[in-house]
C-alpha cells in the first residue's frame, strides 16, 4: 500500500512539474521516494485507521450524500450534475468519493467522541 501511495504521490509531482515546464526526469528517483516516504506512510496509516473506524461503526455512504457532493462540484465547475457524474464514472472516481465521505464521517465520528481538557501551559519564571 505504501509503494502504491508513493507511486501515486511521485504521478502527482510529475504532473506538477510538467505544468511548471520542468522535466520530471531532472529529479533523483532515490532522493525524492525517500523525502516523500514519511509522508506516503502517514496517509497509509490514516486511511487504515479511518476505513477501521468506517466499518467497526458501519458508516456507509447514502446516494444522496453522493449527489449533493456531485452536485456541488457541478456548481463549483459550472457543468450539469449529469456531466459531472459522467466524468466521475469514466474515471473511475466514484468508489474514491464514496471513501472520501465515509473517512470524512469517520473523523467527524473521532472529533464528536473527543474529550478536549483544556489546561493552562506551565511557564518558566525568569530569574
Amino acid at each position: 500500500m505504501i509503494q502504491e501511495e508513493l507511486r501515486g504521490m511521485l504521478e502527482s509531482l510529475a504532473q506538477e512539474l510538467k505544468r511548471r515546464n520542468q522535466k520530471p526526469e531532472d529529479l533523483n528517483l532515490k532522493e525524492v521516494m525517500a523525502q516523500y516516504k514519511p509522508e506516503a506512510e502517514f496517509r497509509v496509516r490514516s486511511f487504515l485507521v479511518c476505513d477501521s473506524i468506517a466499518r467497526d461503526q458501519k458508516f456507509s455512504v447514502l446516494p444522496e450524500e453522493l449527489d449533493e457532493h456531485l452536485d456541488a462540484a457541478a456548481k463549483n465547475s459550472k457543468q450539469s450534475i449529469d456531466k459531472v457524474r459522467e466524468y466521475y464514472e469514466k474515471q473511475n472516481l466514484l468508489g474514491a468519493l464514496t471513501t472520501r465521505l465515509l473517512h470524512e464521517k469517520s473523523l467527524e465520528f473521532v472529533r464528536n467522541q473527543a474529550k478536549i481538557k483544556v489546561t493552562k501551559s506551565k511557564s518558566k519564571g525568569k530569574g
